[in-house]
């Protein structure tokens, strides 16, 4: 029991120790933010919500969360319904896959995943769609 029980209890705590870590220093006051020689850095004992408060409601952050969370519900959403139709075309897609495998040095396969955003950024601006969630939208399926 003891060789299961110490060294997943071992795992467990070095595993949680950085979410412990960020909500103690999320409600730690500035000084002992700061003064690590004058007070314990893994405990406090006069707790502030003032981080917390200036997070949600004086700065901009609920605002860019609901933009998170917007693009990737849409994001997602759209992602199912092209799977979806991609499955429909099942068959095709087998035909496609037969011919390109019977062709094994495809140019294309050596050009870097990375580099295709280039013209698909130019697509985006064309369309008027630059600097909006609307490209984030569309474009996370791509990739």
């Amino acid at each position: 029991m003891v060789t299961l029980y110490l060294p997943l209890s071992i795992i467990v705590i070095i595993l949680l120790f950085p979410f412990y870590w960020m909500g103690l220093t999320a409600i730690k006051p500035d000084e002992q933010l700061l003064d690590l020689d004058k007070y314990n850095p893994f405990w406090t004992w006069q707790p502030t919500f003032k981080h917390i408060y200036k997070l949600l409601f004086q700065s901009y952050y609920p605002h860019w969360l609901w933009n998170t969370m917007y693009v990737a519900v849409f994001a997602t959403i759209l992602s199912i319904i092209c799977q979806r139709a991609r499955g429909l075309c099942h068959r095709a897609a087998a035909l496609q896959g037969r011919a390109l495998g019977r062709w094994p040095d495809l140019p294309f396969l050596s050009v870097p995943p990375s580099i295709l955003f280039i013209p698909l950024a130019t697509v985006v601006f064309q369309y008027g769609l630059f600097d909006s969630p609307m490209a984030l939208i569309l474009t996370y399926p791509t990739s």
